[in-house]
């Protein structure tokens, strides 16, 4: 497949960049993400959880070819999520930590319609996508489930919607501003695919290796090194943030 040409592609399909229907036919049982405290989610129940989003991302508003904002903490859910988005849309990872002049600033440069967050967090990214008129997509996760589901809980926006950035970008990603204002960097598919494979080649990674993430996902170099281990059908172990008291545990 052209990952570049998604009007070739099959839909739903498009942005298979990693492979992930290929190891949910191979090894559906092998662990593709865990995390402390909930039961691991296999590739088979990866690739059909991320297929549904996407669906439900869809049809409650995000267009092929826009872009979605995403305003999740690290872990299994911030994965699941931008893997269903960039199935066919571009996902812009947003860091938490920024304040609401920040969000003003940076939400309308990334040309996002719509954000996407965590039910029952208080987020003040939330505020002012409503500020800028943007749909709003609540998640909610449930304990009963393996880590990284979860279900679209609540759809908030106007009737008729502003009109975002189109791109073929599966991600947009903000620089650190060093030397002025953050700068615009796109990730394609192509871009994405061809660098996780010769990554994988370099480090001859395999399906039996486990990745203990500790970066921040909303970052470049954490996200890509967490695409690259699921790119290799490996496990990614994914805790929410880093715990000092935790971190032997977490290597064990």
């Amino acid at each position: 497949m052209d990952y570049g040409d998604l009007q070739a592609a099959k839909p739903g399909r498009a942005g298979d960049y990693l492979d992930l229907e290929q190891w949910a036919a191979q090894t559906p049982h092998a662990v593709a993400l865990a995390a402390p405290g909930s039961e691991p989610l296999k590739y088979s129940r990866l690739w059909s959880h991320v297929t549904a989003t996407s669906e439900a991302f869809l049809r409650a508003g995000i267009r092929p070819g826009g872009v979605a904002a995403l305003a999740l903490p690290n872990g299994p859910a911030f994965v699941t999520a931008t893997l269903a988005i960039t199935l066919r849309s571009a996902c812009a990872p947003l860091d938490l930590g920024l304040t609401r002049d920040e969000y003003r600033l940076y939400l309308p440069r990334i040309g996002a319609s719509t954000l996407i967050f965590e039910e029952g967090r208080n987020l003040p990214v939330v505020e002012v996508a409503r500020e800028l008129g943007m749909r709003l997509i609540g998640i909610r996760s449930s304990p009963d489930v393996p880590t990284g589901v979860f279900c679209v809980d609540n759809i908030e926006g106007p009737p008729e919607q502003k009109p975002g950035r189109q791109t073929d970008a599966a991600f947009l990603l903000l620089t650190s501003a060093t030397t002025n204002v953050p700068k615009l960097v796109p990730w394609s598919r192509s871009n994405i695919r061809a660098a996780v494979a010769q990554d994988s080649r370099a480090l001859e990674m395999t399906s039996a290796d486990r990745f203990l993430s500790l970066m921040p996902l909303c970052h470049a170099s954490g996200l890509y090194t967490l695409l690259t281990h699921l790119f290799a059908g490996a496990s990614v172990y994914c805790p929410s943030s880093f715990e000092i008291g935790s971190f032997l545990e977490a290597l064990r």
